[in-house]
């Protein structure tokens, strides 16, 4: 012998094919996006003579040389390059105005869709650097890098954060520029 449902068993039973009908749709993720921040993933190469903040949920590979490092999430990038270096680095006013012209004519001779936005002379952990932010087409998608080149510790280090140009600012300001302030820099162990 069967006994009767109680009523709010047969109410719940009504209401599970209606569930989910409304006319409200569920915004589908942005695939390309970085992930929201999640906290820090702090970062030790000793052997490549960086440290630094990640963005947590970021995903961090080993580079072959000269990348040392990929951080990455979704559409945006940072890369860690180092290129020892036996001449003299640049240091005063001058030989990083020469540097910067330089960069900038390798970059527009290496690729004829770059189009520098600002250049200037910066510092990375107290070193003497460059910083470049451009437009370029990679993969035939228009993208805004920023690119800093640290001169220190007889090697050139470079940091290019790459994100889609319509995304660029938000991911700068959110991901990039925190992590570029917590780099620091010393002498390689390798």
């Amino acid at each position: 012998m069967s006994r009767p449902l109680p009523l709010f068993a047969v109410l719940a039973l009504l209401a599970v094919p209606v569930a989910g009908c409304g006319n409200e749709r569920t915004p589908v993720p942005e695939v390309g996006a970085p992930t929201q921040r999640l906290g820090d993933n702090p970062i030790s190469d000793p052997r490549a003579g960086f440290s630094l903040v990640a963005p947590a949920g970021w995903t961090v590979a080993a580079g072959a040389a000269p990348v040392v490092s990929t951080i990455s999430s979704g559409t945006a990038i940072v890369s860690i390059l180092r290129y020892p270096r036996t001449e003299p680095l640049p240091k005063d006013r001058e030989a990083l105005d020469r540097a910067l012209n330089d960069l900038l004519a390798a970059a527009k001779a290496r690729d004829a869709s770059f189009m520098p936005i600002k250049s200037a002379r910066a510092k990375l952990d107290g070193h003497p650097a460059l910083e470049i932010r451009a437009t370029q087409t990679v993969a035939g998608v228009p993208r805004t890098v920023r690119s800093v080149h640290a001169y220190a510790f007889g090697a050139e280090v470079v940091v290019d954060m790459i994100a889609p140009n319509d995304s660029f600012r938000q991911v700068d300001a959110t991901f990039f520029r925190p992590l570029l302030r917590s780099m620091k820099l010393r002498a390689p162990t390798a």
